[in-house]
């Protein structure tokens, strides 16, 4: 691969630092996210932008995306979804390891068995949407909490919630690795199709916790997904805000 086929992009919500930051293509949006951006940030800045990425990169025939990146779990997600498979770039994304930061590949060969928790709990009538929580790097049942402050806060009918944990409890090194995440991914992904063809055209809210690779990874995933709505989680709060709308 040339180098003309290879692109390093920084990206930040957070403050930027590392690598990312000294980069010449480099995106900062850490100055809107104090601690929650508007709304129309995600309709009117960060989708748009994605797009515009893809199409340039594809364009110009990039073939690899090495992201430096400190963003949101929502914002993984996005950009995830923005070079979804179809656009056939190949994403590389910075993840930590003690005092280095390795890359993580979204072609990575997953990791048997993926060791989740899946539980799943009817709570409301069919016409209800559904929620999808994600207690990967941080406890699933703080993850829960927040969720039910959601419902609370918000009124939101719920059909059923999706709860998915690693088997030995989520925090901050219950991924184990490369391959480890992308087995974790391709079951979410597994259980996202499922509920589409249990109850279709029904919005999926997803709450995530988990490492910034791994979203990226599962927006990858997502080609064709209907409603899901990305949430951002405020701990000021302990609640979340409704961030980007994927179709």
């Amino acid at each position: 691969m040339s180098e003309e086929q290879r692109v390093e992009i920084g990206m930040f919500t957070y403050a930027p630092a590392g690598k990312g930051a000294t980069l010449p293509r480099r995106y900062d949006w850490s100055a809107v996210f104090a601690p929650v951006p508007p709304d129309t940030f995600w309709t009117q800045t960060l989708l748009p932008t994605l797009g515009d990425v893809r199409h340039e990169l594809g364009a110009a025939g990039v073939e690899q995306v090495d992201l430096y990146a400190k963003i949101h779990p929502a914002v993984a997600v996005a950009v995830g979804y923005a070079f979804r498979r179809p656009a056939g770039i190949h994403l590389r994304v910075s993840h930590p390891t003690g005092a280095t930061t390795a890359l993580w590949d979204s072609a990575a060969t997953p990791a048997e068995p993926h060791d989740l928790r899946i539980e799943t709990v009817t709570v409301g009538p069919r016409t209800g949407a559904i929620t999808l929580e994600l207690g990967i790097s941080r406890d699933g049942r703080e993850v829960r909490t927040a969720v039910e402050q959601w419902m609370q806060e918000t009124g939101t009918a719920v059909y059923r919630r999706v709860l998915i944990t690693p088997q030995a409890g989520g925090g901050r090194y219950a991924v184990r690795d490369n391959a480890h995440a992308i087995a974790i991914v391709r079951e979410i992904s597994r259980q996202i199709q499922q509920v589409r063809h249990t109850s279709p055209g029904v919005t999926i809210h997803l709450f995530d916790a988990q490492p910034l690779a791994m979203g990226v990874f599962l927006g990858m995933e997502l080609n064709k997904c209907g409603p899901l709505q990305c949430h951002i989680y405020d701990s000021a709060s302990n609640s979340y805000h409704p961030a980007c709308h994927l179709v």
